[in-house]
């Protein structure tokens, strides 16, 4: 400031008829605004190694240099009490009021004053023309301290007000950064897993410098320690607790973990009540309600996978057609209830009479069908058909009450790549009423050609 005021000033002062300068004005003026803004060039304040303390102590340097050197050009220049000069020194005032506020504006104002006055006594004591104006030199004096008053008390007020919105802005960043930290862990709690959202908030914890744990249901909060509860649709699951030595936004930032631990929460056990539905749906699309066996459509499926499965040479397939032959007699003589329960301990004797890889299925009502994959040829199949009417033909008690039925078996053989399975489960089926037909409780195998008895 006083170096770019000072060449203006210095060049356009002229004083006639008084004392002769002890340097020339403008040479002077330019050699010192050269030197102040030397000094005011020279920043080491955007060094970050150069500590508060060393900063602090160059700006007062700077000010006491521009105090001396404007109480200088004051003094040098013009020893005329009248020159127009004396603004000069209103310039450090207004520097010091502005780097140290009210109390470097008053020193500032102190020193040039004493500094003005000093020349005007000296040149009182050494010069009989001049006479030196005391009220003038009073009032030039407490324009300096008025000036310096005002300008220092609104650093001042400006200087609280930067600090107080340095304060909120820091303490915006700072709760910027913990939210910020809050949302990382909140976008990395996708996972369904319990245990990868425990690993992400006790990272979160870490980074927000923050002591904590997460109890479970019945555990007890340790001392010293808050509790910030994890509900799902009001229930409490767990607490997040942490040491009580956090401010506000640490703790607001806790309770957002924890709702959003309780959010994670209940999202896994929606997907895990949705899976387990998805399964409900499945095998009630896939088997029977009854008995629990694949149905229709679970056995269509099977036997369409068998059917196009390469099998080594000499292996095929069959199908086993399977009626309870009495079944509506039982059904109306001792109940409905009853005759569920037979069906169900048939499905389980079926079960128990199969070899493993084999299947049996319930399409409904009384009828049951069994796929038989890999067998050499009828006659396998016929030794399972025959175990099927030995398991069936044994009485079924249930509760308490005796019933008996028997079964009439239609057997479909192929031996060959690629059959059709819908005109095996036909000829099957066909097989089945065959048997029937021929006195129940027996076994029929439909051949391609035809269909043939047998025991």
């Amino acid at each position: 400031m006083a170096a770019l005021a000072l060449p203006a000033l210095l060049a356009t002062e002229a004083v006639d008829g008084t004392p002769p300068a002890v340097v020339p004005a403008v040479p002077l003026g330019i050699l010192l605004a050269g030197i102040l803004l030397l000094i005011n060039l020279i920043d080491p304040s955007v060094d970050p190694r150069i500590s508060h303390d060393l900063l602090r102590r160059r700006a007062v340097i700077e000010v006491v240099l521009d105090s001396l050197v404007m109480g200088s050009v004051v003094w040098l220049v013009a020893l005329d009490p009248t020159s127009s000069l004396w603004v000069l020194l209103l310039l450090p005032v207004l520097e010091g009021a502005l780097r140290f506020h009210l109390n470097g504006a008053i020193l500032a104002v102190a020193g040039n004053a004493m500094l003005y006055l000093g020349r005007d006594l000296y040149v009182a004591a050494t010069h009989d023309d001049l006479v030196v104006d005391t009220s003038t030199a009073i009032q030039r004096v407490g324009l300096l301290l008025v000036v310096g008053i005002a300008v220092g008390s609104l650093a001042s007020r400006l200087a609280r007000e930067a600090g107080r919105s340095a304060a909120v802005r820091a303490e915006a960043i700072k709760r910027s950064e913990v939210l910020s930290i809050v949302a990382q862990a909140s976008a990395e709690m996708t996972s369904l897993d319990m245990a990868v959202v425990r690993d992400v908030v006790h990272g979160a914890l870490d980074e927000l410098g923050v002591v904590g744990a997460i109890l479970a249901p019945g555990q007890t909060v340790p001392e010293g320690f808050d509790s910030y509860p994890i509900r799902v649709e009001g229930d409490v699951r767990g607490h997040l607790v942490a040491d009580q030595a956090t401010n506000e936004d640490v703790e607001g930032a806790l309770e957002l973990l924890a709702n959003h631990m309780g959010i994670c929460l209940a999202q896994a056990e929606l997907f895990v009540e949705a899976q387990r539905l998805r399964r409900r749906l499945e095998h009630q699309a896939y088997h029977d309600s009854l008995t629990g066996l694949p149905n229709r459509a679970a056995f269509d499926e099977d036997l369409r996978r068998t059917a196009e499965r390469r099998r080594p040479a000499g292996q095929g397939m069959a199908v086993l057609f399977i009626d309870l032959d009495g079944f509506k007699a039982v059904n109306d003589r001792l109940g409905h209830d009853v005759g569920d329960m037979l069906l169900e301990s048939a499905a389980r004797r079926l079960e128990n009479c199969l070899r493993p890889g084999d299947s049996v299925a319930r399409l409904g009502g009384d009828e049951f069908t069994v796929l038989l994959d890999g067998v050499q040829d009828v006659e396998g199949a016929l030794i399972v058909a025959e175990r099927v009417l030995e398991v069936l033909d044994q009485p079924f008690v249930l509760t308490g009450k005796t019933a008996r039925v028997s079964g009439s078996v239609g057997v479909a053989f192929s031996a060959s790549a690629g059959a059709d399975p819908d005109q095996l489960v036909r000829s099957a089926d066909q097989a089945m009423y065959e048997a029937k037909r021929s006195g129940r409780g027996r076994v029929v195998v439909a051949r391609m050609s035809g269909l043939a008895k047998a025991k």
